[in-house]
This record gives C-alpha cells, sequence and structure tokens, in this order.
C-alpha cells in the first residue's frame, strides 16, 4: 500500500489541549463554600483502620518532644477515636 504525500498532516501535539469553560456564577459566598445541594446519605460507616496512626508509632512512647510523663501513643490514639466518633458522617 502506497500514501499518497498529502494524506499525512503533522500533528499540532502529542496531547489534547484543554479547553478554557467559563465558572459559573455564585450569587452567595456561602453556596461556594458549602454547596448547593447535600451529598446523598448512602456511604456507609468508616470502619476503624486495621493499624492505626503508624507515623505517630514510629516516634515512640515518649518521643524527644513529648514532655508529659502519659504515654504520647496512647493520647494521640483516644485523640485519633475522638475525631473519629464525633466525625458528622
Amino acid at each position: 500500500m502506497q500514501l499518497s504525500q498529502g494524506s499525512l498532516k503533522p500533528a499540532e501535539s502529542y496531547y489534547t489541549r484543554p479547553t478554557t469553560v467559563a465558572a459559573q456564577a455564585v450569587e452567595r459566598l456561602q453556596d461556594f463554600w458549602q454547596g448547593t445541594k447535600r451529598l446523598p446519605q448512602t456511604m456507609e460507616p468508616l470502619t476503624k483502620p486495621l493499624v492505626a496512626g503508624i507515623p505517630v508509632k514510629k516516634q515512640g512512647d515518649f518521643p524527644a518532644f513529648w514532655q508529659r510523663n502519659n504515654s504520647f501513643i496512647e493520647v494521640m490514639e483516644e485523640l485519633y477515636e475522638q475525631v473519629r466518633t464525633k466525625s458528622p458522617l
């Protein structure tokens, strides 16, 4: 098969060029930050991670910055548990 000289054209780019899309106008700042529609509540609750706080545990019970007499890991585990249980989900 022989191609004619006029059938091949060089590409301008190997990638798709992005196009500019005008942003929708927001009347209230609250709508921008909080959204105008609620998210669906069909999500399942989060489960407790199998290994919690690995970066915290790498520091050990008493890292150099920890000046208290109680375990840093125990305090962080309690804090994480409080945050997890008070989640709005």
